[in-house]
């Protein structure tokens, strides 16, 4: 299931937890894998690319649509999205209701390519990479189970092909949201984003209710078999992999 190889973290207007969903007037947004959809009844229209009221896909950058105000960047740690809304909206006797968001969309999982290399002794200067799992060697033939590899390019050629040693262990853990990717988020958010509404005092009011030490994170795929709550733990303390692994492995 490919939901289960995405994590997600979420603070919804009252500075807690939520599902990943803000509502504007006439569109939503939901952070989807690692990007957001933008998501409207009234906006779709048929024959269009997008199903299920999607209307857009959100990868980086601002825009302002249907109600939401959204402010997005993409981080090199897991491939990470970093979402910020400002859902606000005037209402009756032209009262401001102030509605902000903000989230991560990421990779679940951490590949240990130089930790492999570094306990290998390998000293080598790399591009790129690929890693992957197959039941046979170029060199040995045939194994009797599926071993890990890793290449490494520079810009033009194949610089070395590895397997990986069983007793290095996993060469993939899942890590839900890594605590660095969650640090550079809230870094983005207080600087950045709060440099954007610095002449805003109902987001600094709404910054300050984030407990960052409560805030937590869930298994996008996990949520389909449990519920976002029942499958949400604080950054860092995820469990050894998702519940749709953790079947297989029965």
């Amino acid at each position: 299931m490919a939901l289960s190889n995405w994590d997600l973290l979420a603070i919804g207007n009252d500075g807690k937890n939520c599902d990943g969903i803000v509502n504007g007037k006439i569109a939503s947004l939901e952070i989807y894998k690692d990007w957001a959809h933008i998501i409207s009844k009234k906006m779709w229209i048929p024959d269009s690319d997008y199903t299920n009221d999607v209307i857009a896909i959100v990868n980086s950058g601002n825009i302002n649509i249907g109600g939401l105000d959204i402010y997005a960047i993409r981080h090199d740690l897991q491939s990470s999205i970093f979402v910020f809304v400002d859902a606000s909206y005037f209402g009756k006797n032209n009262h401001m209701y102030t509605n902000y968001f903000a989230g991560i969309g990421c990779y679940a999982y951490y590949t240990k390519i130089d930790e492999f290399l570094k306990w290998k002794n390998i000293d080598i200067k790399y591009d790129e990479c690929t890693h992957g799992s197959r039941n046979y060697s170029k060199k040995t033939g045939e194994h009797s189970k599926f071993v890990d590899y890793i290449q490494l390019f520079d810009k033009d050629n194949l610089l070395l092909e590895t397997e990986v040693d069983e007793e290095f262990g996993e060469l993939t853990d899942f890590v839900g949201v890594m605590p660095q990717t969650f640090e550079a988020f809230k870094n983005w958010l207080t600087t950045e984003i709060a440099y954007e509404f610095r002449y805003d005092s109902k987001f600094s009011t709404w910054l300050n209710k984030i407990n960052w030490n409560e805030i937590t994170r869930y298994n996008q795929g996990d949520t389909i078999f449990v519920g976002s709550k029942n499958a949400s733990t604080t950054v860092g303390n995820q469990n050894n992999d998702t519940l749709l692994s953790n079947m297989f492995k029965k």
